[in-house]
């Protein structure tokens, strides 16, 4: 584990991610980008094993930020921003907001998944097991074999529940309670799948989930 990395913080990815709702169905950009800031932290602090999630937003986030930043009007919003690049579904998109979009969307996927089944693990449970089976049911899909492989090598070097556990919901270096964690992780994955069946359902409509 990186022990030199900024701590990570799930507060505040809940807190960027509850905000970033717009409306009754779209997600603001900016709290979406500053969400992923802070999961980037948990990445850097897990090391190795988590660097082809890291590879598939790496760039990403900046991406969106200066799109953000120098065009807010059309890249505010999900909707806003998938409207200007693809007026009409199922045409090429204009820019690339909305394919570096659809990484982060599917990263975001694995994310939830792993994290949850970590809370709902046992003690003895085996991680690496965890972490190849969430991989396969999520970004598994979307990568070439060797990045694949590459994956199942790194479950290997998977460190222990308990340290995973300290570091997605521990604060300081007290570990947390078992009520703590199932709190925080409760809420966390609530205000993922918040997010993410928002921008799953714009893009079913603009058929852009399968934008190479």
């Amino acid at each position: 584990m990186a022990c030199d990395a900024e701590p990570f913080d799930i507060e505040a990815v809940i807190r960027h991610l509850d905000a970033s709702l717009v409306g009754e169905e779209d997600v603001d950009l900016a709290e979406y980008v500053v969400a992923y800031e802070e999961l980037s932290k948990m990445f850097h602090r897990l090391g190795r094993m988590f660097t082809f999630v890291e590879s598939d937003v790496r760039d990403k986030r900046d991406i969106l930020k200066r799109l953000n930043q120098s065009d807010p009007e059309k890249y505010a919003t999900v909707i806003s921003m998938a409207d200007y690049e693809v007026p009409e579904p199922a045409t090429k998109p204009k820019d690339i907001g909305a394919r570096t979009l659809l990484r982060l969307h599917r990263a975001l996927d694995f994310i939830v998944v792993f994290v949850e089944a970590v809370h709902l693990s046992q003690p003895d449970s085996n991680v690496g097991r965890l972490l190849a089976d969430a991989y396969t049911k999520t970004l598994a899909h979307h990568h070439g074999f060797l990045v694949r492989k590459a994956v199942g090598l790194a479950t290997a070097f998977v460190p222990s529940r308990s340290v995973l556990i300290q570091v997605i919901f521990g604060h300081g270096d007290e570990p947390p309670s078992d009520e703590l964690v199932d709190r925080e992780a409760k809420r966390f994955v609530a205000s993922v799948k918040g997010v993410y069946d928002r921008v799953q359902a714009i893009y079913e409509q603009k058929s852009l989930l399968e934008l190479p």
